[in-house]
């Protein structure tokens, strides 16, 4: 239990200490168009906390039972990336914090929420984060390239977290995957508090 509160106090440091924002260009220079799209949801703290609390939702309802959660979230994303492509970069991170902070507590609490629900879940964060994502424009059809590397990334990221979630669905194991939703439903709602206090 103090190891799980020691990482919850870096996770916490760790989201306060990054950008509001990130742009789909990359932190690294010269890793091309489709890496820097591949990246981005890792980069922004609210789309990488609402990917990690729906990949946790994925392991503690079971991989198999989420498959149409996963389809929707697909779906939603790949929709909101090309609705972005005509629309400048929507301030979507407070309601994905809002979201994400509210499917963490589901999860924490172990409360298995209709299909339908945990779907819409799944279906809004994908929209959330397809909308907000900032992909720069590119030469070469950079952009598209970068829109596919974003798509793939953030539905990777909450597929793999839930495939590894998936084990932990009995046991102290369930109680470790718990701990880690409650600390990252508190590290979204610390950053959902800093923002609005902005």
């Amino acid at each position: 239990m103090r190891g799980a509160r020691g990482a919850g106090g870096l996770l916490t440091l760790a989201l306060l200490a990054l950008p509001a924002t990130a742009s789909a260009h990359g932190a690294v220079k010269g890793i091309g168009a489709f890496y820097g799209g591949l990246q981005h949801p890792l980069l922004n703290p609210a789309q990488l906390i609402a990917l990690l609390l729906l990949g946790l939702a994925f392991g503690q309802r079971g991989v198999a039972a989420s498959l149409r959660a996963l389809a929707a979230l697909a779906l939603a994303l790949a929709l909101g990336l090309l609705a972005s492509a005509n629309l400048p970069a929507l301030p979507t991170d407070t309601p994905l914090l809002v979201l994400a902070a509210l499917l963490g507590l589901l999860v924490a609490a172990a409360w298995r929420a209709p299909e339908a629900v945990f779907v819409a879940f799944a279906a809004l964060l994908g929209l959330g984060i397809g909308l907000g994502s900032v992909i720069d424009a590119a030469p070469g059809g950079g952009a598209t390239v970068m829109r596919l590397g974003n798509w793939i990334g953030a539905t990777l990221c909450a597929a793999c977290v839930g495939g590894f979630a998936d084990s932990a669905k009995s046991g102290w194991p369930a109680i470790v995957l718990r701990v880690i939703a409650s600390w990252l439903t508190a590290g979204a709602l610390l950053a959902l508090a800093l923002a609005i206090s902005r």
